[in-house]
């Protein structure tokens, strides 16, 4: 949130470090907060997600080798009354039980909504 540094002290401004698919988060900011308009929430913790991802597989020995951020993307059909979701592909070196580590904490992250490991074929 860097970028936004120059209008932080402004009092028509409210910032909050939070998920914006956590939805008792954002009810409660729109309680305690008057709300007459959104102009704008900077959703940014799909880039966290990522770090958390690349962290873990180098915890269980992997090495990333690329990430390919394919950006917001509208799904093929609602997942958990979402229509769109950001769409990265993280490609991977590591020994054959490394995916399944992964993918066994993966499965239990609040803001990963699918994925899918394969084996790239050599």
């Amino acid at each position: 949130m860097e970028n936004l540094a120059e209008i932080a002290d402004r009092e028509n401004y409210t910032f909050v470090n939070a998920d914006i698919c956590d939805r008792e988060a954002v009810e409660q900011f729109s309680l305690k907060n008057e709300i007459d308009r959104v102009v704008h929430f900077a959703a940014e913790s799909h880039a966290e997600v990522i770090e958390k991802v690349k962290a873990m597989i180098t915890r269980f020995g992997g090495n990333v080798t690329d990430v390919d951020e394919w950006g917001k993307r509208r799904f093929a059909y609602e997942i958990q009354k979402m229509k769109e979701g950001f769409y990265y592909f993280v490609h991977f070196e590591a020994e054959s039980t490394v995916p399944a580590e992964v993918e066994q904490r993966i499965r239990i992250m609040d803001n990963v909504l699918r994925y899918l490991c394969v084996k790239e074929e050599a």
